[in-house]
Order: C-alpha cells, then sequence, then structure tokens
C-alpha cells in the first residue's frame, strides 16, 4: 500500500508577494513550498505555466512541452536586469504613478 500524500493544487498567479510584478512568478515558489513543507504537505501541483501562442486562449495549448511562460518569470532575479538599474532605472522613466498598480504598469510599458 503506497504512503498517503498531503498537497494543494495552484494556479501561479495566485501566488503573489510584495516583490512580484502583479501576476505572481517563479520566485515565490521557494518560500511557498518551505511553507507548504512546514504545514505537513508534499505535494505542490501547478496549473499549466508553459508558454501559447498568440491567439491560443487555452494554457494546454503549449507551443512546447519545454517552454516556460515568460510572463512568469522572475525579473528581479534576473542579472542583466540587475545590472541595468533594476526597478529603479524602470521607475525612473515610468509616470508619476506608483509600480505596485501593475495593471496600469504594464499598460504603459506596452506602449513604451
Amino acid at each position: 500500500m503506497s504512503e498517503r500524500r498531503a498537497g494543494i493544487l495552484l494556479p501561479l498567479s495566485s501566488l503573489r508577494s510584495p516583490r512580484d510584478w502583479g501576476v505572481g512568478d517563479l520566485g515565490d515558489l521557494g518560500s511557498f513550498c518551505r511553507w507548504l513543507a512546514s504545514t505537513g504537505h508534499s505535494v505542490l501541483q501547478l496549473l499549466p505555466i508553459a508558454e501559447t501562442g498568440a491567439h491560443e486562449t487555452s494554457p494546454y495549448g503549449a507551443l512546447s512541452a519545454f517552454a516556460l511562460d515568460p510572463l512568469y518569470v522572475a525579473v528581479d532575479g534576473i542579472e542583466d536586469f540587475a545590472a541595468a538599474g533594476g526597478r529603479a532605472a524602470l521607475s525612473a522613466s515610468a509616470p508619476s504613478w506608483s509600480l505596485t498598480n501593475s495593471t496600469l504598469w504594464w499598460a504603459w510599458f506596452a506602449q513604451a
């Protein structure tokens, strides 16, 4: 008989922290997994986080089984981003509203 296990199914976009960019990212998984283990859970299952095509509406219609959606990259952990000045460099060129309002920031970023 196999050992019973407990865990959680989680959409990565629901795992939010003060340092993410408004959609949850892979950088938050480490601390969440440590918390999950401390509560006695041993399983974490994520909803699909693979990259999809431009007009694909299903997360199960991924371009590749190996490509993660760039939306979930922990941008602050990328060396080149930090070397270019990180969030401070972005906030210097951003409008006066706060970068914590990610929806507005991404809308501004997309048109820049």
